[in-house]
């Protein structure tokens, strides 16, 4: 019951947020996407696994690399129960940036929810997207009513875009495992810190030659 309680706060301070931002970014965009969208990719979250998995096919899809006016959905795996039923909620939410837009309104979607019962509608990549997007997931199984939080990426771009993109995220995850370095020993902390350095010097200067050849 607490996890319930937690769930519809969770769904009202999404839908609060996401109703003021879209208030103040309610432009049309998608304008320059052709009228007949390609079919969708479709994301699977597995919230059975540990960490929670994300794939398209077999391939990886926490860091989703997509490109300009493709469109996108997703989908939702639960632990197996005796109902033999797969009952989920899922809420997406774009806190600052999003590059996704609804065709049927062509406004952008900050907030996407969906559900077992109602699956998520294909979103469409605006034409003028490109770089990292971070976004939230809240995923409640509704036999269990546990939830499972996460915030994966969103990748948009070709070629070298997508190379910068993906080169800027790696650096911002290197800098987050940087802070949990301090609970290691202090022989283990050194080796680790000078690893990390190391990444991210190689990192920085791979991305300023993407930089400099554009």
């Amino acid at each position: 019951m607490p996890i319930n309680c937690k769930f519809e706060l969770s769904w009202g301070l999404f839908i609060a947020l996401a109703t003021s931002v879209v208030g103040m970014n309610s432009l049309a965009v998608g304008a320059t996407c052709p009228t007949q969208l390609p079919a969708p990719t479709s994301v699977t979250i597995n919230v059975a696994t540990n960490p929670t998995s994300y794939k398209v096919g077999t391939f990886n899809a926490y860091r989703l690399k997509l490109k300009t006016c493709q469109t996108v959905t997703w989908t939702v795996s639960t632990p197996p129960n005796p109902s033999g039923k797969n009952p989920y909620h899922v809420t997406i939410l774009f806190p600052k940036e999003t590059p996704l837009f609804d065709p049927n309104t062509n406004l952008p979607a900050y907030l996407i929810v969906g559900s077992d019962q109602k699956p998520i509608s294909a979103m469409a990549v605006d034409a003028d997207a490109t770089g990292t997007y971070e976004y939230y997931v809240v995923i409640v199984d509704d036999f269990t009513n546990q939830t499972y939080p996460d915030d994966p990426k969103i990748i948009v771009g070709t070629g070298k875009d997508s190379a910068t993109a993906n080169i800027s995220s790696a650096l911002d995850d290197v800098k987050a495992a940087r802070t949990g370095v301090s609970n290691k020993s202090n022989k283990l902390q050194e080796r680790l810190q000078e690893q990390m350095e190391a990444i991210e010097k190689q990192l920085r200067q791979v991305l300023d030659e993407l930089n400099d050849s554009k």
